[in-house]
């Protein structure tokens, strides 16, 4: 114990003013615009429709535990999500898990390459858009030509604006296991499918990891709202809401885009509340080793926890009552973030 104190006493006397109070705060930091984006728009959706997605998102990430792995020691976080398709937090976990799941997938493909289709620039409004770009691209991948060369893959929406600003160009990134296809005879025969569109572009892909984590950017958001004016965000949002902005189809089918409970999940224990841990940084040898474990990913001893001393302060509630690892669980367990 003190062996470890007495290495971490310069890191850790930083950690105590650096680390927030809240897991919501750490992660907000670097997402600032974004969140406040969200903010405006639920706030706004919340109006209109007399919902409360303005207080589950303010309230994400704000119960969160330090947890231990019985065995390797490991030290992750648990919380609670708010789930809504356009929190900064949210969509950074899920992207994250389905990078990992697509990543895989990727790997062991021969031919990977990357497809991008899109529409010519009409002024039509963008979910019209998105829901022909959609059809089309089923239509396009059944046609003969296509389905011959073309085994497997995983697609994502992207939506831009026009360098004008007065017109959405949505467009469609596959991560595709396939043969070589002429890009003129795939231009062509988009032209024929969607009448006139003639914008297709197909590529190898020699680095796999890099290119799926770049294009895994859009499978929980299509575009950033913070450059949008409030009611372009809400036309956005109107667009996607309960639309999938993810697939997968043939080889890639099994694909799982929808994390789950892990396995292992009974070998995990709290060992301390995040902000019980942080607020004794700094004066309990206990906290500064779990802190340090957490951000290093060194193991932590059994030893090393917090949870008696909380639950003899806080007589709220008895411990059988309050929650537990397994009910916490969600995406940031797959990501130590």
């Amino acid at each position: 114990m003190a062996e470890i104190s007495a290495l971490v006493q310069p890191e850790e006397t930083n950690v105590r003013w650096s680390t927030p109070n809240t897991y919501q705060e750490l992660l907000k930091r670097e997402h600032a615009a974004e969140f406040l984006s969200a903010e405006l728009l639920y706030g706004a959706i919340d109006e209109q429709d007399n919902s409360n997605k303005l207080n589950l998102l303010q309230s994400c990430r704000t119960n969160a535990w330090f947890i231990r792995h019985i065995t390797t020691g490991e030290v992750r976080v648990a919380s609670n999500s708010c789930k809504l398709r356009w929190c900064p937090m949210c969509q950074i976990a899920r992207q994250n898990y389905i990078t990992q799941q697509v990543s895989t997938w990727f790997r062991q493909v021969h031919y990977p390459k990357l497809l991008t289709i899109t529409l010519r620039h009409t002024s039509s409004p963008l979910k019209s858009q998105v829901d022909f770009l959609y059809k089309c691209f089923q239509k396009f991948r059944k046609r003969k030509f296509v389905s011959k060369h073309l085994r497997g893959g995983v697609w994502f929406f992207q939506v831009k604006k026009s360098k004008d600003g007065n017109t959405w160009h949505p467009h469609i990134h596959a991560m595709i296991d396939a043969d070589f296809m002429d890009r003129k005879k795939l231009s062509s025969l988009w032209a024929e499918i969607t009448g006139g569109s003639t914008v297709i572009d197909i590529r190898a892909i020699f680095d796999t990891d890099r290119a799926v984590k770049h294009n895994a950017r859009y499978c929980t958001t299509p575009m950033s709202l913070v450059d949008l004016p409030p009611w372009e965000r809400y036309e956005v949002h109107d667009c996607f809401n309960k639309r999938r902005l993810v697939g997968c189809f043939g080889t890639a089918r099994h694909i799982s885009l929808r994390p789950k409970k892990p396995v292992d999940s009974d070998q995990w224990l709290s060992v301390g509340s995040w902000s019980f841990v942080v607020g004794l940084a700094g004066e309990d040898s206990r906290a500064d080793e779990i802190l340090l474990a957490w951000k290093t990913q060194k193991p932590l001893s059994a030893e090393s926890t917090l949870i008696p001393l909380e639950h003899n302060i806080d007589d709220r509630a008895p411990p059988e009552e309050r929650p537990t690892v397994q009910q916490q669980w969600y995406f940031d367990f797959y990501t130590r973030g």
